[in-house]
């Protein structure tokens, strides 16, 4: 019997460690389930305990999800706020705003809002500031809701530079965007409107000029037609447009160096995927001048050999050369000096031989200070789509909206990829 009892003991031990592991994981799979769960959801729960007759949930679970659901909301405040409180800046930097606005759904899914994300850099390094949403995207609101923004994290003393996309709301002389803010601020502000746009104004005056069509959107009725035949191509047979006489006859002498040159820029880690798909269609038109826009060191010999190449392209197409010179003047000036002076670059090294600037200690440092100038709206255009990813997930409260914006970015500035290298850093 005894022999017989130590068996029955041992199942019952191994039974009991079995069944303490199964908890263990049970309450570990619940935690990780339900500390993602929304308010809309938490919501759902409160209304479900609300309604007549048996609810879909015991009161035990949905005071186990509440009392997650607090402690989330505790932590994602206390570690948003630790970032804001984290993020210093000395009185001599100079500070480049970014904005870019999209028009996305109310947190309470019963209308239309314009979301802002607004964003700081400064030597080289980024920062979210907020993602608020606007219920009219007038220049005017735009322009206080920044202006309060910048309030909010004490960054308007430093303030130097704006950037942003060349839309109607933001650019302009009265009641825009840019102007408003200027005079938020009391203080000139250096204009920097997004290269990248710039460059597309050119673009598409050139294409109204070729194709007959005024464009005023993305709805382009020539690329719907060919979006809308897309699926009857074969994609598996096709040749490549070099294989074309006129292409071919317009490109022998640069397609080896047009070749080179993307495959370079692949190699970089590109802010956006549609230009990693840009380069791999490898669009003619477009050019090195695309990829070369953000680097401000490179801008003024990289638009003077525009202007360039756009003078010579006269013997090929004269009404592309024209319509596009015409888009470019009034782009460059002798304000473009003023960019030392809001970025307290002693100028100094202009009056020596250019020959000696490279052991000039004036212009190693002005060097270092524009290299890290941003002059596209990359950087706020990346924080649209992180809106558009979390805008109706996790909470429907906008305080917490942006509290969970703040973290979910300083992740990813953490963790900007899932290889093993990365996932290391504290």
């Amino acid at each position: 019997m005894l022999g017989v009892d130590l068996k029955i003991t041992r199942k019952e031990e191994r039974a009991a460690e079995r069944l303490k592991v199964f908890e263990e994981n049970r309450k570990h799979t619940f935690l990780r389930d339900t500390i993602l769960l929304s308010d809309a959801s938490t919501s759902e729960d409160e209304e479900d305990l609300n309604q007549p007759g048996p609810s879909s949930k015991s009161p035990t679970d949905c005071t186990k999800i509440t009392s997650i659901r607090r402690s989330r909301l505790r932590l994602q405040k206390e570690r948003a706020e630790n970032i804001r409180n984290k993020y210093k800046i000395s009185i001599n930097d100079s500070i480049t705003i970014h904005w870019d606005g999209k028009l996305l759904l109310a947190l309470t899914g019963k209308y239309n809002v314009d979301r802002l994300p607004i964003v700081a850099s400064c030597n080289g390094k980024e920062q979210l500031l907020g993602v608020p949403a606007l219920d009219i995207g007038t220049g005017v609101d735009q322009a206080n809701t920044i202006f309060q923004t910048l309030e909010d994290w004490c960054v308007t003393d430093n303030i130097q530079a704006l950037c942003c996309d060349t839309t109607a709301s933001n650019m302009g002389l009265i009641k825009y965007a840019s102007v408003l803010l200027k005079n938020l601020l009391q203080r000139n502000i250096l204009y920097m409107p997004c290269r990248h746009h710039i460059f597309e104004i050119v673009l598409r005056s050139v294409f109204e000029v070729k194709f007959g069509i005024t464009t005023s959107g993305s709805d382009v009725l020539i690329f719907i037609r060919f979006r809308e035949f897309w699926s009857n191509v074969n994609t598996t047979h096709f040749e490549p447009g070099i294989k074309n006489e006129y292409v071919e006859k317009l490109l022998h002498n640069v397609n080896t160096e047009i070749i080179e040159f993307c495959i370079s820029y692949l190699n970089n880690r590109l802010p956006r995927e549609d230009y990693r798909e840009l380069l791999e269609l490898t669009i003619i038109f477009l050019g090195e001048v695309w990829f070369k826009a953000p680097l401000t060191s490179s801008a003024p010999l990289q638009d003077l050999t525009f202007l360039k190449d756009l003078i010579k392209y006269q013997s090929v197409d004269k009404s592309i050369s024209d319509i596009s010179i015409k888009k470019c003047v009034g782009i460059y000036g002798i304000e473009s000096l003023t960019l030392f002076n809001h970025f307290k670059i002693n100028t100094e090294f202009l009056k020596i031989d250019p020959s000696s600037w490279q052991n000039n200690e004036n212009y190693k440092k002005a060097a270092a200070i524009i290299k890290n100038i941003p002059v596209v709206n990359d950087i706020a255009e990346q924080e649209v789509k992180l809106i558009e990813e979390y805008n109706d997930k996790i909470t429907k409260d906008e305080s917490q909206k942006q509290y969970l914006l703040q973290v979910v970015y300083d992740y990813r500035k953490t963790y900007p990829d899932s290889r093993k290298g990365t996932l290391r850093k504290k």
